[in-house]
Formats: C-alpha cells, sequence, structure tokens
C-alpha cells in the first residue's frame, strides 16, 4: 500500500454513511425516495454507497444525478471529487473539491482532499496552504498537522516541521507516526540524540516499526555506536527479511568495526535481493579492499561504476 493510500484510509476521506432499507446491493431503492424534493439525497446515499464498494463509475453517475437536482451542494461534490481521485482522473478531483469549497468555505475535508492530491503531484505549496486551511478550521485534527509537517520537513524547514509534529502528539500522543516523522525531522538537524528518543518513542507505541528501528540504528552508527546501530538493524532484518538498505547499512556497521567478513555477507544479501544496488557494490568493493582482496575489489566498484552511469530503464526503453 503507497503512501498516498495510507493517508487516505487515515482521514476516512468522503465516507458519507447512512442507514437506509436494504433494498439492491447498494441497500438504497430510488423507488422509495418518488420525486420528491429530497430525491438528490437518495442519489448522493446510493452514489456514497457505491463509493464505498469502490465501484466509482457508479459513484460518479449517481452524484451527477444529484447535482442535477441539487447543484449547490458542497457534500456531493466533495465526494465525487474523492470517486474521480481515486479514478486518478486528479484534475476533474480538484475541480470538485475546489466546487466544494467555494459552495462551503468552511468544508475542512475538501481542503484536505485537495491538499491531498497536490502533495501526490509535488506542489508542495498548495498543499501547505490547503492543509494549512482546514488547521483553521479544525484545530484538533491531528492528522493535518502530521501532513502538514512532512510537508514542511520535504521543503527543509524542518523547525517549521518540528512544530506541526509538536502539536500533532499533542493532539494524539499514542500515534507513532507523528514521533517516527519528528525523528527524521530531527536527524535532517542533524540532532542525533533527539532522533533516537523519538525513533525510540516510536518503537515503544508500535514494537513492529521496522521502519523506526531502521533509522534509529542509521542515527546510532552516525554517532559511531556500532554495535547498538547492528542489534536496530536486525531487528528491522527480522521484520523484514527483504529489506536490502537494513543489510547494507549493517554492512556499514560491521565493516566499521573491522567485521569485514560479515560486511561482505550483508552486502551480498542486499544484492542477492537487488541486483541494481549500487551502494551495495560500492560497500562491497571497499570491504574487500580493505581485505586485500583487490580483484573482486575493482569488480565491484566497477559493477557500481556501471550502474551510476546507466540511464534510468524507462529511459533506455524510449530510447530503443
Amino acid at each position: 500500500m503507497s503512501f498516498f493510500q495510507r493517508l487516505r484510509d487515515k482521514f476516512s476521506r468522503g465516507k458519507q454513511r447512512g442507514v437506509a432499507p436494504d433494498d439492491g446491493p447498494t441497500g438504497i431503492a430510488l423507488a422509495h425516495a418518488g420525486a420528491g424534493p429530497n430525491l438528490w439525497v437518495t442519489y448522493f446515499m446510493r452514489g456514497n454507497a457505491f463509493k464505498d464498494e469502490g465501484d466509482y463509475d457508479r459513484a460518479i453517475e449517481n452524484y451527477d444525478q444529484a447535482l442535477k437536482l441539487k447543484p449547490d451542494s458542497a457534500p456531493v461534490f466533495n465526494n465525487r471529487g474523492y470517486a474521480y481521485e481515486s479514478k486518478r482522473q486528479y484534475d476533474r478531483a480538484i475541480a470538485d473539491y475546489t466546487q466544494a469549497i467555494t459552495l462551503d468555505p468552511t468544508t475542512a475535508l475538501a481542503f484536505i482532499n485537495r491538499g491531498h492530491i497536490h502533495f501526490g503531484r509535488g506542489e508542495y505549496d498548495r498543499a501547505i496552504e490547503d492543509y494549512s486551511e482546514a488547521i483553521k478550521l479544525d484545530p484538533n485534527d491531528f492528522h493535518a498537522f502530521r501532513i502538514r509537517g512532512i510537508l514542511y520537513r520535504i521543503k527543509k524547514q524542518n523547525d517549521r516541521a518540528i512544530e506541526d509534529f509538536d502539536q500533532a502528539i499533542k493532539l494524539n500522543p499514542d500515534e507513532a507516526d507523528a514521533f517516527r516523522e519528528r525523528g527524521f525531522a530531527h536527524a535532517n538537524k542533524g540532532d542525533h540524540d533527539r532522533t533516537i528518543a523519538d525513533f525510540s518513542e516510536a518503537i515503544r507505541i508500535d514494537p513492529n516499526d521496522l521502519v523506526a528501528y531502521h533509522n534509529r540504528g542509521v542515527a546510532h552508527a552516525n554517532k559511531g555506536e556500532h554495535e547498538r546501530a547492528i542489534e536496530d538493524y536486525s531487528r528491522a532484518i527480522a521484520l523484514d527479511p527483504e529489506l536490502t538498505s537494513a543489510f547494507k547499512d549493517r554492512g556499514d556497521s560491521y565493516r566499521a568495526q573491522g567485521q569485514y567478513d560479515r560486511a561482505i555477507e550483508d552486502y551480498g544479501e542486499a544484492i542477492r535481493i537487488d541486483p541494481e544496488y549500487a551502494e551495495a557494490f560500492e560497500g562491497r568493493s571497499v570491504a574487500y579492499r580493505l581485505k586485500g582482496d583487490h580483484d573482486r575489489a575493482t569488480a565491484d566498484s566497477n559493477e557500481a561504476k556501471r550502474m551510476n552511469s546507466t540511464p534510468p530503464s524507462w529511459l533506455r526503453e524510449d530510447d530503443k
């Protein structure tokens, strides 16, 4: 599951549920509504039911009918935007979210939804503006603070990011994500002790947080605490035996300790999982050279150079 899929699930965006008669696959029958003034509500509810089932085409059809009858409904525009977004029709989704905001500027969810698309497109300033508006409307929205903090961190505005993560933690101190993200911001500032403290707190809340274990290991390694780093890398690998970067980083720590054979073994495992992992070839080359095996060191170094000078696969395919 991608980051943005997880984010969307966290927000439960656009989920407008209601009780309805159990007629047909969506539990809503238009026949019960007649042609009264509230027929648009029935189309809206049926659209929501199709949306929740993942049938976005039918959801959009029903939202279209609802809007014909109620063209000033912000919730319908918001939810149709969600359906378009789920179909990756992002321009249409943004148009609907924007219309929802125009009709009801207090719709925090529409700001969040539009910000989500801007974030995915790399339009970080626009995303920050939308999350900021959502926070003004709902200052207790933990996720809005956390995601805006991520955006500030991406923009290397680490102090502002930490302020947002601080607020997110105040709102929900039992959520590992905010501690983990604050740890990354402290790492960007080179504050290894605070980085370790935040990742440790994330691990306390979620003992299976392999990202926190791995990155706490990196912080220990940056402090020269390679034994502790190796412990954390090993825990991350136990949680995900295919985590190539943890094998490579553990290899670096073994190499720093002079344990060249164990380092070579870890680099080899990283390469087995990802044969195009240039950094693992570079690390193994250094370990071989320190062991005096210059032929293998040169071979690995040449492989790393080849990978670093090779265009991305998509570019090579386009050039054929």
